[in-house]
């Protein structure tokens, strides 16, 4: 399974040899607010294996709404497994609260303990966050107004116990669903790679 993400190596001397190190992009620190106003951050999810993607509560377009049915499956599939997570990011900060994103939750039926629906402070530290450690694209788009005033990736990002990108999954076509489920599996049975 590949490992996505910019790759450094690093020259090393162990016992008078010199050797490389390679060091794999991580999605590094982070804290945002889940929907029952508790902290989630890399701490949270240190040596978990976790899924990703974009969403916003405010306006559901036939692409979120098949991303949440995707998520649902995966839920069912491996909801029970302890070191598994799902988490929802909001790209409407302003509007999804913890208290909005709890209230979603439960007119959804969204339920279990590994499954998070997250907000921040700002729409733009969200932007870059995704951007720059997932390699997302979310942003403000007001001359589009049928997508609710939002673009956001429709993809899904599958991240392994060492914080690293593993995969990116289109969360709207069920071949691309399946494999996220085998691969995630992969990574909880022990894939160290």
């Amino acid at each position: 399974m590949p490992i996505f993400g910019e790759i450094k190596v690093n020259p090393v001397i162990h016992n008078g040899k010199q050797s490389i190190d390679t060091v794999y992009h991580t999605i590094g620190p982070f804290a945002f607010l889940n929907q029952f106003n508790d902290t989630v951050d890399d701490n949270t999810l240190k040596h978990k294996v976790f899924i990703i993607s974009c969403f916003h509560s405010t306006f559901q377009t036939k692409t979120d709404t098949l991303l949440e049915v995707t998520l649902d499956s995966v839920h069912r599939i491996l909801g029970n497994e302890p070191d598994f997570y799902i988490i929802s990011q909001t790209i409407d900060p302003a509007f999804d609260t913890p208290d909005i994103l709890r209230k979603y939750c439960e007119n959804k039926n969204i339920t279990g303990k590994n499954r998070y629906y997250l907000t921040g402070q700002s729409a733009d530290s969200i932007y870059r966050f995704l951007r720059y450690k997932y390699f997302l694209l979310a942003e403000r788009d007001t001359t589009n107004m049928e997508n609710g005033g939002f673009i956001h990736s429709d993809k899904i990002v599958l991240i392994d116990r060492q914080q690293r990108i593993r995969g990116y999954y289109d969360g709207t076509d069920i071949k691309h669903v399946g494999q996220l489920i085998n691969d995630a599996k992969t990574l909880l049975q022990g894939d160290t790679l």
